[in-house]
């Protein structure tokens, strides 16, 4: 199975993705919020389909507010609590968790990315961020009255302003 699905598809850039989002919460995957991508050239460097650009994260990180979403602990991407359609049940990620190797690659990315340091160096950049930036943020929040913006039926989190959004995510 891995060395057939390996030859069409980029299955490092699939276990990383899938990691990612189960990392976030995304309540977005299933959406899209990522690319695939592909170059059919002659001297092309990605000769496989290849996962990436991951974007859109508003809703993840416990910003979707309805069941029990914000959830850091549960194994979000399979839960049948939230596959309802084409909201979370990403189907290239579900694919992919269902075949014969993927508890022993994911275990394998898991290990890495939690050996690797990243969540640490990204809680240091958002501390570094909020800080650098905060009064172009606060200012953006103001302009855009970010604290009651409309939902659209999303069931946001809000936040009264940026330093709050910072501080429940760097809690989360």
């Amino acid at each position: 199975q891995y060395e057939t699905l390996n030859a069409s598809f980029d299955l490092d850039s699939f276990f990383r993705m899938y990691l990612l989002q189960e990392f976030m919460k995304n309540f977005d995957v299933g959406w899209g919020s990522f690319y695939l991508y592909i170059d059919f050239s002659v001297a092309s460097k990605v000769k496989r389909l290849t996962l990436a650009a991951p974007w859109d994260f508003d809703l993840g990180a416990g910003n979707k507010t309805s069941g029990n979403i914000t959830k850091t602990n549960d194994n979000f991407l399979n839960n049948s609590e939230y596959a309802n359609g084409m909201t979370t049940a990403n189907p290239w990620l579900y694919m992919l968790s269902q075949c014969d190797f993927f508890p022993t690659m994911f275990k394998k990315y898991y290990s890495i990315f939690c050996n690797s340091g990243i969540y640490e160096q990204m809680m240091d950049r958002i501390n570094y961020e909020s800080k650098a930036f905060a009064s172009a943020f606060d200012y953006t929040y103001t302009k855009y009255n970010l604290k009651s913006a409309p939902d659209f039926g999303m069931s946001c989190r809000k936040y009264s302003a940026h330093n709050d959004a910072v501080n429940y995510l760097t809690k989360w």
